[in-house]
């Protein structure tokens, strides 16, 4: 929620509603360093969604991250790559293939979210799929 909308919550005045969203961001942060502290083996989907729930679910809008690893599945660093309407994000493969190579990843995932609460992934979500999986070939 944005400061405006904390606001409309009873009880909560606009000094409350900044501490809230610092305490928010400050647990965001607070996350991200523990992950640099911490091998955490993203080798299921539900250990992605666990480590992703809290900085994601609430959003109004989509929002596409791309998770780097390192050999071992451990994440090197979380991108956001794209931030996009209530209803659809504007992405390109080469986007994703940039901050994979800025962080020399050995993979990558990428996970966006549903602001609507549907979880079917839609045709564009299938499309760009593969598209990126397409550009992402690698001829050893």
């Amino acid at each position: 929620m944005d400061i405006e909308r904390l606001c409309e919550i009873s009880g909560v005045g606009k000094v409350t509603a900044i501490t809230l969203k610092a305490v928010f961001e400050l647990g965001i942060r607070f996350h991200k360093e523990a992950l640099k502290k911490e091998e955490l083996k993203l080798d299921s989907p539900d250990k992605v969604y666990d480590l992703l729930y809290d900085e994601m679910v609430f959003l109004d809008k989509e929002m596409v991250k791309c998770i780097s690893l390192n050999s071992k599945l451990n994440p090197i660093s979380i991108d956001t790559i794209s931030i996009g309407t209530a209803n659809h994000s504007i992405l390109h493969p080469r986007d994703i293939f940039k901050a994979a190579i800025k962080n020399n990843a050995i993979s990558i995932l990428i996970v966006h979210n549903h602001p609507s609460g549907d979880s079917e992934p839609s045709m564009m979500d299938y499309e760009i799929t593969k598209k990126i999986e397409k550009s992402g070939i690698c001829w050893e």
